[in-house]
């Protein structure tokens, strides 16, 4: 991911808490990669979304999800994880199930990032407390209020166009019944993101992409290029892949744009991406990636290239 350009990123659940001993291993020394924030687990009902991939923790009460979360902080979280909803037709958990775990993590100064797809889980998660919404896959089934108390609550949302694309084309690990759910959920995401987009919801970029979901590291900046296809100019992409997704990390004072006192993470690339989004992507492009000012990645160009 280094290499692709990305200099700091969220990592939204792994098996066995491993995201805490990679970014140990990183602050150590002992790896490069880029600034982490991470999880460990996150929280869901039995039998839910993130049980199943082998990255959440099974709750069924405000009691353990109160519990859960101070599990996840105490072994050293930065944000805590839930899923207001998932593929399956399990039923999702209460509003009064995901504020027990959100005001654990608000009262550690934490923030709460989302996994909803659906409306109604949406305005669930909102209702409790979160932060950021991801993915909101089918948001353009009730724009109007869903985007309505989002702008209102200033919730950010990280849509995840990438994720769904994969899911459709190259993951055939589901069923048919689950298959068919996510094809929808590909035909009405890109709706959603214009509506939101439309709307003047704070959008942080955000892939969802690793090899949890079958879709291999490194890609990220293929987001950038789905946002502009699907109507976000060039300018704010990039703007939410680096200021706003700052800002819903709660690091806005130190990261996400070039000002005096912050850290100077950067590219140094050999085009504009201003005019072709997709430059992002490229390798041969990317000449060097520069994090906290030093060159993690690639080298800088001579003063005469």
């Amino acid at each position: 991911m280094l290499d692709g350009g990305v200099t700091t990123v969220r990592i939204c659940g792994t098996p066995d808490l491993i995201d805490f001993e990679v970014r140990k291993a990183a602050y150590e020394g002992l790896v490069e990669s880029p600034r982490m924030f991470t999880c460990g687990k996150g929280l869901c009902i039995t039998g839910g979304h993130l049980a199943s991939l082998g990255i959440g923790i099974e709750v069924d009460s405000t009691d353990s999800y109160r519990k859960a979360a101070r599990i996840m902080i105490k072994n050293g979280a930065d944000f805590i994880k839930l899923s207001s909803d998932s593929l399956t037709k399990y039923a999702r958990p209460t509003v009064e199930e995901m504020r027990a775990a959100i005001n654990e993590a608000h009262l550690a100064e934490k923030t709460v990032a989302t996994h909803a797809g659906s409306p109604q889980a949406i305005l669930d998660a909102i209702e409790a407390g979160t932060d950021t919404i991801e993915h909101g896959f089918l948001i353009a089934e009730d724009p109007d209020q869903v985007l309505d108390v989002m702008v209102k609550k200033g919730i950010y949302y990280v849509p995840t166009l990438y994720v769904r694309r994969w899911n459709v084309t190259k993951d055939n690990r589901y069923s048919d019944e689950i298959l068919q759910r996510v094809k929808h959920g590909l035909e009405e995401h890109p709706k959603s993101f214009r509506l939101a987009v439309d709307a003047g919801v704070k959008i942080a970029m955000g892939s969802d992409e690793g090899g949890i979901q079958g879709s291999p590291y490194g890609e990220n900046a293929y987001e950038l290029e789905l946002m502009v296809v699907n109507g976000m100019s060039e300018n704010d992409a990039i703007t939410a892949s680096t200021k706003t997704a700052a800002d819903a990390l709660r690091m806005g004072g130190i990261l996400g744009s070039i000002e005096e006192g912050k850290l100077a993470d950067l590219l140094v690339i050999d085009a504009d991406p201003l005019k072709d989004i997709r430059s992002l992507q490229s390798r041969e492009l990317l000449h060097a990636v520069i994090r906290n000012g030093s060159i993690a990645s690639g080298t800088v160009l001579s003063g005469n290239s």
